[in-house]
């Protein structure tokens, strides 16, 4: 039973993917990890599953997904195979609404960059499976994640919210547009009376 139609987006790569950053390369199944990992781990948790190439829509496939990591109430991320998409995709979603994003990544990921301040919850992958016992460990723990943050009220999610609050006064007055439909006019340069000095 969904819990208050809450919603899972999952960040992932699709089918059989080579994994370039390994060495040697290998060939990871990842429709195995969201089968049997990361989707039964939402539903018990009850939230509904979604993943990005499963939506049905009649658009471009960007705007469902720039909607579904705004208002996904969590998101979980797989980066196994150094998915540059899923990448792209998790540090929108951290400049969105971190507090409820969880990473994952197959044990021998190696990161394309420093990604050492993320929490990242690795697993163990066969290449065409995942060994029962893992997915039952790796499941269980992935499920805890989720229902963590569904538990509270998180009121400072937006990394825009963030700034807005804590930047100081002076740069966001510099930052501030222009109103629409008005251009600005350069002030006028000052002009010095004869015989005044300079300031």
């Amino acid at each position: 039973m969904a819990n208050g139609n809450k919603t899972c987006f999952v960040i992932m790569g699709f089918g059989e993917k080579t994994d370039f950053q390994s060495n040697p390369q290998r060939v990871l199944n990842l429709n195995k990890t969201y089968e049997y990992i990361i989707e039964p781990a939402v539903k018990e948790a009850g939230l509904t599953c979604v993943r990005a190439d499963r939506i049905i829509h009649s658009t471009v496939i960007d705007k469902p997904m720039y909607e579904n990591l705004l208002s996904a109430d969590v998101v979980v991320a797989d980066l196994s195979t150094s998915n540059l998409n899923a990448i792209y995709e998790l540090g929108v979603r951290h400049a969105l609404r971190p507090s409820t994003t969880i990473v994952l990544a197959e044990n021998n990921f190696s990161f394309p960059f420093d990604l050492n301040h993320l929490s990242i919850l690795k697993y163990e992958h066969l290449g065409r499976d995942i060994g029962f016992g893992e997915v039952l460990r790796v499941k269980d723990a992935l499920k805890q994640k989720i229902v963590e943050p569904t538990r509270k009220r998180w009121t400072v999610q937006s990394l825009s919210f963030f700034l807005r609050c804590c930047a100081p006064r002076r740069l966001l007055r510099r930052w501030r547009p222009p109103r629409r439909g008005r251009q600005q006019r350069p002030s006028p340069p000052r002009r010095r009376m004869i015989g005044a000095s300079p300031s």
